[in-house]
């Protein structure tokens, strides 16, 4: 885990914006409907690992009501999206010294035991269960094993914006380039095989 302070603003942020959405009557939010329809491309649902406290940080006043917040706020992305869900929490500031597992709004949430980190029982999970995980992290470590172990690693902070686009309907496509500064429009440059698989899993998150 590498809390990130920045992050207790942006949540704050996406909150405000969830409480602004009346999902229980917007087109997308009727009970019974699908998620919307991804007109530029067809997307299956994708398998995410989440960091819980590099995506949350830990500087908040109510910790345990932000942690609320946050699996509120991805159990509505998950109702837009479809995908499926694990959130990590480490044992923070004494939780329980067991670990627990629990499922809540179709998110799967897991508080490691007091002696384990998240960044180790997010391996574990990668090794264990052989899926193709989406592994949201800013931690250099976990990504790079989650890379080793043919696994997506996608920053916290770039996450966290496909979370608030999706909350607020809207779905943005990342091109496969990027253009150079001061080279004009025309000019744009290749992405290496690793940045084509982080911009082809954002547009499928």
């Amino acid at each position: 885990m590498t809390p990130k302070k920045s992050f207790k603003i942006n949540i704050a942020r996406v909150a405000e914006l969830v409480d602004a959405l009346d999902l229980g009557s917007s087109g997308f939010g009727r009970g019974g409907s699908s998620p919307p329809s991804r007109t530029r491309r067809e997307v299956g649902p994708a398998e995410i690992l989440i960091d819980g406290y590099n995506l949350l940080g830990i500087y908040h006043s109510d910790l345990a009501a932000a942690r609320r917040n946050l699996i509120t706020l991805l159990s509505k992305y998950r109702a837009i999206r479809g995908h499926s869900i694990t959130v990590v929490f480490d044992a923070y500031r004494g939780m329980d010294p067991k670990g627990r597992q629990m499922k809540e709004g179709g998110i799967r949430i897991i508080y490691t035991p007091a002696a384990k980190k998240a960044d180790d029982v997010i391996k574990e999970i990668i090794l264990r269960e052989k899926r193709y995980f989406v592994v949201i992290s800013s931690d250099r470590q976990v990504a790079d094993f989650a890379w080793s172990k043919g696994c997506v690693p996608v920053r916290s902070e770039d996450f966290l914006k496909r979370l608030e686009e999706a909350l607020r309907g809207e779905d943005r496509e990342i091109p496969l380039y990027s253009h150079q500064p001061g080279k004009g429009k025309g000019v744009s440059h290749r992405l290496s095989k690793r940045q084509k698989a982080i911009v082809r899993t954002l547009n499928k998150l």
